[in-house]
């Protein structure tokens, strides 16, 4: 790895106990890079990707659009040497650096040429270009990018979509190859050849139909147009090389929307999942009931009481493994403060957390104490307080971890006063292992543990803890894996029948929303397409049923 991306210096530079740690040390750190070395060396390059690995270049050619070589040897150079430029260049790039990049894939084997029309002939346009100008003609915007005879053509065809993105935006590229020929004799006639479509237009009469063909089959056009009503327009043509019927059909495929979805492979598709999110909106999921052809979708109430959220965790967190909500479980068990030990729960003894100093007096429980110690002393053991008579008690300073006190007190009706420091620090002695540090949480206390986390997330306007109770509510009000404390589950069911969902694939088919509409018409063309299969007994739309429609619609293309 580059020593500049070194993420583990820290680690090989620390001290190692003994030759085992040390062999232990050097095993991981070799795994490390192993397993991870590329591609840290990789993001390293992120910033500058000429200067990465092959892959490294490809990934950013890619995402600019540039050329992705697939050449022994030479391409991760010429890769790198194109990006390189590109990025450099930013916004003079141009023509140039078109033909930059041709040199660099083909050598001297290619002409970039600037394309002339006529303006007599401008109605043709861009049809008859030159590459040369002639009498009247203009520069059109129009390239011709011309390649010898020995460029690997089917390589400069793979690459012709990244070529043609290299120009200016205002101009149109072509890629063509040459084809050199020696000279020859001066010839006097010329040909030119335009492509052109023919059809036979002829009357005949009927000595002249023997032996022409009979009428073709229906051929059905594979563009089927779905209508917002769950049906389908199915286009259709027949000839006989001498006429041509046209015909177009509509077919209600509303009740095919409904059976189909008594197929695995039908319910699978992106349509009756939308369709299914439309009716379960809100809901925090759906399983399918395809016995009573339903599915069945689960849905956390308005109102929640959060105890009965804990619960069902706790419910499920006794019976032991792994349960639904397990992860918000743990996680507010963790933000509150609480510990696990089997399937009890403790809490810290925070009385003696925290050491209360007064001058050499230490007290475990408060402030107050601490001064209680040290005037008591002074009282009991100091001569200069003999006959000394106590007043009240004044905070002249105070924050979280420091109160300086004034205590008043009179010797023979002489006022006097003492400051004393106190200042509250971590009890080093304080061990979060030790049983006689915990509490014991009851059941009662149990019960609060999502009010207890929501109210952190709301004193600390803490977001991610907010979404754990949301993440522990959910699951609460989910099936569990094992049917334990399901009750809030059980009562909170909706359920939509198979009609349901077929009625809403149709009305998707008119949704405001692309990607419902697009997988609703999907779901229908499947259906409509099934008359392509050449198995009749796969058409759920018969082929012999639509040639009957389409004879009695037919109509003679003239």
């Amino acid at each position: 790895m580059d020593s500049s991306v070194n993420l583990l210096t820290p680690y090989s530079q620390s001290h190692t106990y003994d030759e085992l740690e040390e062999a232990m040390q050097s095993v991981f750190i070799t795994a490390f890079h192993e397993l991870y070395g590329e591609a840290i060396r990789d993001i390293h390059h992120f910033g500058m990707p000429h200067l990465g690995s092959p892959k490294v270049v490809e990934r950013f050619s890619k995402q600019d659009g540039l050329v992705v070589l697939r050449r022994p040897n030479s391409s991760d150079e010429i890769m790198r040497v194109i990006y390189a430029n590109w990025r450099s260049l930013a916004s003079k790039r141009g023509l140039a650096f078109l033909e930059f990049v041709l040199q660099m894939l083909w050598a001297d084997q290619w002409e970039v040429k600037r394309l002339y029309h006529s303006i007599d002939l401008i109605d043709r346009y861009p049809t008859v270009t030159t590459v040369e100008p002639v009498d009247n003609s203009f520069l059109t915007s129009r390239i011709l990018i011309s390649l010898d005879s020995d460029v690997d053509f089917s390589e400069a065809s793979h690459l012709a979509p990244t070529l043609y993105r290299l120009v200016p935006a205002n101009i149109v590229a072509q890629i063509s190859s040459n084809f050199e020929t020696e000279d020859i004799d001066p010839v006097g006639v010329a040909s030119v050849f335009m492509p052109f479509m023919t059809a036979n237009f002829c009357l005949f009469d009927d000595e002249y139909k023997v032996g022409l063909p009979e009428w073709s089959a229906w051929f059905i056009l594979k563009n089927i147009q779905v209508v917002a009503d769950g049906s389908v327009n199915y286009s259709a043509f027949k000839s006989n090389m001498a006429q041509m019927y046209e015909a177009t059909v509509n077919r209600d495929l509303t009740p095919l929307i409904f059976s189909q979805l008594d197929v695995e492979a039908y319910r699978q598709m992106d349509g009756v999942n939308d369709a299914n999110k439309v009716l379960t909106l809100g809901c925090v999921g759906y399983k399918w009931d395809v016995p009573n052809t339903r599915i069945v979708a689960n849905r956390v109430p308005e109102i929640v009481n959060l105890q009965d959220v804990s619960d069902v965790l706790l419910q499920r967190f006794y019976e032991g493994g792994f349960f639904v909500g397990y992860e918000a479980f743990y996680g507010a068990i963790e933000n509150v403060a609480w510990v696990l030990d089997g399937i009890e729960i403790y809490e810290f003894d925070t009385s003696t957390q925290f050491t209360y100093t007064a001058g050499t007096f230490v007290s475990l429980v408060s402030f107050i104490d601490a001064l209680n110690l040290y005037i008591t002393d002074k009282v009991d053991n100091n001569p200069d307080w003999a006959g000394a008579v106590l007043g009240e008690v004044a905070i002249e300073y105070e924050d979280a971890l420091t109160i300086i006190y004034i205590q008043h007190y009179t010797i023979e009706d002489v006022a006097h006063e003492e400051r004393v420091r106190v200042d509250k620090d971590i009890n080093a002695n304080y061990d979060t292992e030790d049983p006689a540090n915990r509490i014991l949480v009851d059941s009662a206390k149990r019960l609060t543990l999502f009010d207890r986390l929501k109210e952190i997330a709301t004193d600390f306007d803490d977001q991610i803890l907010f979404a754990m109770v949301q993440d522990g509510t959910n699951k609460a009000y989910s099936e569990s894996s094992n049917a334990i404390a399901d009750h809030l589950y059980l009562a909170n069911l909706e359920y939509y029948n198979f009609q349901q969902i077929a009625d809403q694939i149709v009305l998707n088919l008119s949704s405001d929303n692309a990607e419902y509409k697009l997988s609703a018409e999907n779901y229908v063309k499947k259906i409509a397409s099934t008359v392509f299969n050449p198995d009749p007994a796969n058409q759920l739309i018969k082929y012999a049923d639509l040639v009957v429609l389409f004879e009695a619609s037919k109509v003679l293309v003239t």
